[in-house]
């Protein structure tokens, strides 16, 4: 892929994740609940009201942003997660073939939060994820892709 494609594949991407999230507060009013429960083991992310899960989706961990170190961490390379995450994840690293772009493969690497975003907009692409949402923590975020349960 060359730049110019790369750079339109990334424009296609954003705008369709731009047109995902819209969809995601319209139809399933995410934003509104009351608490989050991410959950490795079933790999899933509910939303809850009252702590009653009124919604669910699975779950693709596409990698978290350390936004003090400006760093981004696949979720494949992230010794964090259960290995059921990492492998899951590991459908990402075909990016690299698709684009040509070392970043898809490489584990770590600088990164600031527009390109954070412009990851997690090509991620979701290549998933056909439903969209995506994002964990915030105090060193790093956590972005997931929200897939058809």
């Amino acid at each position: 892929m060359t730049n110019e494609e790369f750079e339109k594949f990334l424009d296609k991407s954003y705008e369709e994740l731009e047109n995902k999230q819209q969809n995601l507060f319209n139809n399933y009013n995410i934003g509104t609940y009351e608490s989050y429960w991410f959950n490795q083991n079933s790999m899933t992310l509910q939303f809850k009201n009252n702590g009653k899960v009124e919604l669910e989706f699975r779950i693709v961990c596409i990698g978290t942003w350390a936004h003090e170190k400006d760093t981004w961490m696949w979720g494949w390379a992230n010794d964090s997660f259960t290995s059921d995450i990492r492998q899951d994840s590991e459908e990402l690293k075909k990016l690299k073939e698709f684009t040509g772009y070392d970043a898809f493969e490489m584990e770590a690497f600088e990164c600031d939060e527009n390109t954070a975003y412009e990851i997690t907009a090509i991620s979701v692409n290549h998933l056909n994820a439903l969209g995506m949402y994002k964990i915030p923590g105090e060193k790093s975020h956590l972005f997931l892709a929200l897939m058809e349960r």
